[in-house]
Order: structure tokens, then sequence, then C-alpha cells
């Protein structure tokens, strides 16, 4: 008979072992006799991978898991094995978190007198240093008179440090330890404390600060707070000093000239990796009083992974302050407080505490909310921060969270305006890139419009461009165009004015592009009328035509009547009308008509009055500066003094001078000229 697999083992039970590692129990499947052992498999939860944690069967019903991640939910399954294979799987067991195994706390130490009466004394006393991961339930205390034997003061656990012991006999010398109590149950006693005197404090200076401890402790700084003394003497507390000892010295230092106010003191400048001791004293108008229980030693430094306070705003607008505990720790607790008193019950924040980040939001920020906030977390080495808000970083703050509940679209380029030339004119704007859920609204002088002929709307959302087409751009387009977008959260508003010099600009243009659109559809000129003069003086008047056919031509007149001397190169679109010896009578008016059966074109040159003068003064110009250098010649008449030119005009002026002094015509000497 071929053996059967095992049966899977049955209630799988993980138990804390230490940070890394978690025992694992089951019970073996009933009736098997041929086991030989089993095999445990681990899975983070929320991930569905199983590992392997042993490579060979183990024989007995336990076994060690280690390499975990401290903090972390695992969950764990087993199988059995015999000599024909592997069981199924067992059920899973039920998850647990990586940690330290809660163990019996240690014992509270630092016991103290606080405040002392004639039948009554305040003892006060510093919490277990050790598991810092497990939560202290309460406080046991026991006295001890001068019989030495121990009484119970009370038998419900106390939850603060602190305690009143009542019914003692006054001058009585008493003795005191305290016991700590957690889940696991109640841990060992103190040590006993010096013995206090029951007897009613009258001196005039106040008692003892107490609770001395530390919080952001960084390379070269700390944070001290205390608790300012049960007795206060005859007066009012005013102030405290606070005194550092290195803890292999013992030479108390007092670290400020004048009283702190507060029961708190930061603490800078220290040496990064010394080890000090602080305690405080307490003052008031009859002096200083006795010194406080030091805290415990503290070593300067920035430990690995410390995080500070994140401030900043959330998408949702909120104004926050966080923190992320670096430290893997089983349900920690954030403590937060501002100006160092606890918030215990929020009325201007809302505090949000996930695993291991805790964030503290303002409901509705204003003046009331500056100070300095600071976060302690328990069941760590420590972890803590504070910082502080001022007025100036919340007005910025505030107009951060402005922005994101009432965020703007941003402009990539603002409304332009673009001349189609046939097409008319293009209204346009850029912004950011939009989401398919993007919505416009386009208002024209105060009235909402739709995308029509006569007004085309086109929005393209994932480039953000929107754009009216208008074809017959008129009078009727003048005034404001304003886009109003909104996409999710985000706005944005934008207005183009198109009115008065700037609206006719536009308008003036864009006629002049629809127009030479259709002047070009045809026959037209793309140079106009318009003159030269020759180096030989003559006057040529001259244009160039385009877009022309076999059947094109061009006809030329001078004030109405029709001129045949023009010519026309159809090869170069050029026609030409040249005038020689240019006199008054040709001064006029000059048009050039070009055409065939797809329309006509004209151009007109006005030569009149001083436009004609300018070409008078052009041909003397050109005459003038083709003047040879001057010749002397022997007549029968006498010695003739001449220059050339290349045109002799009977409007252009000849001027003789001998050194410099104007001749004229006389008897001895004759001037003039000839064509």
């Amino acid at each position: 008979q071929i053996p059967a697999a095992p049966s899977p083992p049955y209630d799988i039970v993980p138990v804390r072992n230490t940070r890394k590692s978690v025992m694992v129990l089951w019970k073996e499947p009933e009736s098997e006799t041929e086991l030989l052992g089993f095999y445990v498999y681990a899975c983070e939860v929320g991930t569905n991978n199983w590992e392997t944690c042993n490579n060979k069967p183990v024989t007995s019903k336990s076994i060690e898991v280690h390499g975990l991640t401290p903090g972390k939910k695992y969950v764990f399954r087993v199988k059995s094995v015999n000599p024909a294979g592997l069981s199924e799987y067992s059920a899973e067991s039920m998850p647990i978190v990586v940690n330290n195994a809660i163990s019996l706390p240690s014992a509270p130490y630092g016991l103290t007198q606080l405040n002392s009466g004639k039948n009554e004394m305040v003892i006060g006393w510093k919490e277990p240093k050790f598991p810092i991961e497990a939560e202290i339930l309460g406080y046991f205390l026991d006295y001890c008179d001068v019989e030495a034997e121990w009484h119970e003061v009370n038998i419900e656990p106390i939850k603060e440090k602190i305690y009143k012991v009542q019914n003692l006999t006054e001058g009585s010398l008493y003795q005191f330890r305290a016991f700590a109590m957690n889940w696991a149950g109640v841990g060992q006693p103190s040590e006993a404390s010096d013995q206090f005197k029951c007897e009613e404090w009258t001196m005039p200076q106040p008692g003892p600060p107490f609770d001395v401890r530390f919080i952001e402790v960084r390379s070269t700084s700390l944070l001290l707070l205390w608790q300012p003394p049960l007795y206060t003497g005859e007066e009012p507390v005013t102030g405290y000093f606070v005194e550092m000892c290195e803890t292999d010295l013992e030479d108390w230092k007092t670290l400020s000239d004048k009283p702190i106010l507060k029961a708190q003191m930061r603490i800078s400048h220290l040496e990064e990796g010394k080890t000090y001791i602080f305690r405080v004293l307490a003052l008031n108008s009859a002096g200083t009083g006795p010194p406080s229980l030091p805290c415990d030693p503290v070593r300067t430094e920035t430990r690995p992974g410390t995080t500070e306070l994140e401030v900043g705003v959330d998408e949702d607008g909120n104004i926050f302050l966080a923190l992320q505990n670096p430290e893997a720790a089983d349900a920690p607790k954030f403590i937060w407080s501002k100006d160092y008193q606890e918030i215990t019950a929020p009325e201007r924040v809302r505090i949000e505490t996930t695993e291991n980040v805790s964030k503290l939001i303002f409901i509705d920020p204003s003046e009331e909310d500056l100070g300095t906030y600071s976060v302690v977390v328990t069941k760590t080495d420590g972890v803590s921060s504070s910082h502080a808000l001022t007025d100036e970083e919340l007005q910025s703050l505030k107009k951060q969270s402005h922005q994101k509940r009432n965020p703007l679209i941003n402009v990539k380029s603002n409304w332009a305006v673009e001349l189609l030339g046939k097409d008319g004119v293009r209204l346009w704007l850029q912004v950011e890139n939009l989401s398919p859920d993007a919505h416009l609204r386009l208002i024209m002088n105060q009235k909402e419009v739709s995308s029509t002929p006569t007004h085309k709307i086109n929005f393209d959302k994932a480039n953000g461009i929107i754009e009216m087409i208008i074809p017959n751009f008129s009078e009727d387009d003048e005034g404001s165009y304003t886009a109003q977008l909104q996409d999710g959260k985000a706005k944005g508003q934008f207005t183009l004015v198109l009115i008065d010099e700037k609206f006719r600009d536009i308008l003036a243009e864009c006629n002049f592009q629809r127009n030479e659109w259709k002047r070009k559809q045809g026959p037209y000129f793309e140079k106009y009328l318009h003159w030269e003069v020759t180096e030989e003086c003559d006057l040529l008047l001259i244009c160039k035509v385009s877009n022309t056919k076999t059947q094109t031509s061009i006809k030329w007149w001078k004030d109405g009547k029709q001129i045949a001397a023009a010519t026309y190169d159809p090869a170069s679109g050029i026609s030409s009308l040249s005038i020689s010896k240019v006199t008054k009578k040709d001064e006029g008016v000059y048009k050039a008509v070009v055409a065939d059966e797809r329309g006509q074109d004209s151009s007109v040159l006005e030569l009149l009055n001083q436009a004609f003068d300018d070409i008078l003064k052009e041909i003397c110009r050109i005459g003038g500066t083709s003047a040879s250098e001057l010749t002397v010649q022997a007549t029968v008449d006498g010695i003739k003094l001449y220059s050339l030119t290349k045109c002799n005009m009977e409007y252009m002026k000849k001027t003789w001078h001998l050194n410099e002094k104007i001749l004229e015509s006389q008897e001895r000497r004759r001037m003039g000229s000839d064509n």
C-alpha cells in the first residue's frame, strides 16, 4: 500500500521574540506516526510573498524565525512532511507585529520629596527605562516608617509619576519605593529612597523643580523641560536657573546670567559626542531654592535616520505639521504640544496619525496659532522634534493654501491678434495643458457667446489653446473678449480689449489685407508706378505686374489720355515709359491699368508740383555730376573755356566763378550754353 501524505499542522501561534524574530508554535496532526518534521513559511501582510523559513524539516513543534523587519506585520503557515511527501498548507496564523517580547518593566528610580505638610508628603519619581516599547499602565507606592516595615500606599495603580502620601506622623522619617506595571505585570520595586522627614515646609525660597527631562537631542543642542516646584515659598516663582555638568567632571556650571522665565530651555553650543546632565533651581523674591534631581545623562548626537517636523500645505490646501517616526515601534503614540504644553483637547487643530506618521492640521489658521509646536513619539528611543511657527511663515503658508484651494490656470501666451488675410482675424490665447474635463466660457462685451460661422471658437484642451476666428472682421467686433476657464479646482480669466485706436488699426490692416487678396486674384501690380532718372538724364516711369496670362494687357494714360509709347515685357512683367529731355509739359498724372478676363488692377503716379520738382532736381544732379573738366580752346573770337555734360536743360542753372567770385556776362566775356 502506497503511504499517504500527512495532514497539515494546526493552531499556528506566533509569539514575539526579539526586534527581528518571532517564535512560531503549532500542534502536529493527530494519528500521524511517521512524521519527519515540519516546514514553516512566512509572509509580510499585504505582499502575498511567502518565503520558506527552514531548509531542513524541524522535528520540534516550534521555530525561531529570524531576519524579519521590525515593526512589520507577518503571518505564518506550516506543512508536515513524511516519507510520502508534504502535506497541504496549514491555515494562516493571526498577524503579529515584529518587536521585542513584552517583559516586566524595570523599576522606577529617582524618588524625591517635592513638598511636605504636617501629615503628608508629595513624592515624585522617574518612569522605568525598560522596556521602552511597553506602555506603563500605572504605579504602586510603598512607604517604610521608623519600624522598617513596608506598607502599601495605594491599591489602585497611580497614573502619574507623582503622588501625595497622607496620614503620616509629623516629625517622623519615611522611605519610599515604587513599582511599575505594564501588560506583563508588576515589575520589581525601586531602590528605597532617602529618608524624608514629614514636617511642614516653611522656608521662603521655592522647593525643587521636578521631572527634568530632555527632548530633541541633536549633535550640539537639546531642549530641556521641567515641572515648576509644587512648593513656591513665600512668593510666586519668578524664574529658573539651569546648571550643566559633564558626567565625568562633577563641575556644575550655570548656563545663564539672568533667570529663565519659562519651564523650558533650548541649550545650544554643546560639544558633539559629550555626555551631560542638567538640573534646575527655582527662584523667587526670597532667593534660590534647592536644585532638582538631575536628569538622566544625555549624549549629544544626531542619530542616523533622525527626522524633523515637516511644514507644508497638502493638496487640499490644509496647512500642516508632520513627523515620520524613523524607528519601528508597535503602536507608538505621537504626543503633540504647543509651546510645550500638551494639546489634550484640540480646538484649533486636527491630529491625524497613521502607523508611523502623525500630522497636525490647522483648522482655521490665524495669529492665535503662532507658537512653537513639538511632538514626542512614545515607545521609541527619544524620537522628537519641534518647529516655531512665525507670522511671516504663516502668511506664506496661507498664501500657498489659498493657491491650492483656489488654484490659477497659468498662461503661456496671453491674448494675441493674428491677421489671416482673406480669412479675417484670429484672436488666440494659450494656457497650460488642460484636462479633458476643462470648461470654457467666452464672453464678448458682457455676453456669453458660442461658436458660430461668423465667430468660430476652437478649444484645444490638450495644448491649452483657445481661439476665435472672425472671417468678416468689422466695426461690430469692437469691444472686450474674456475667456473664463475652469479645470477641476483651477480657474483662470483672461481679457482682451479691442477698442479705439487699437481696434481701428487692426480693422484698417484687416481691410487692407482682404482687399490685397482680392486684388491679387487677377493680374495685379507687384510694384506700383514709380520714377527713376537714368544716367543719360532720361525720366523712366516703371512698374511690374504679376499673375498675368497671354491675354493680359497693360495700358497707360496721362491726364486721362492714353499713351502708346509705353513698353511691356510679359516675361518679366515690367512695363515702362521713357521720357527724354524732360520739360514742364511732362508734368501730370500718369496711370497704368493691367487687365484680363479675371479682373484688373491700376496704379496711379502723380507727378505734380513738388513731386515733379523732385524729378527736375534729380535730373540736374545727374547732369551736374556728369560735367567734364574745364577745357581751354583758342578761337577766332578769343579764348574759350567750356565743359561737356550729358544733358543741358534750359531749367538747369549755370554759374561761372573766378577765384570764388561769381562772374557775369560783359563786353570782355560772354557766357552761355547749348544743347
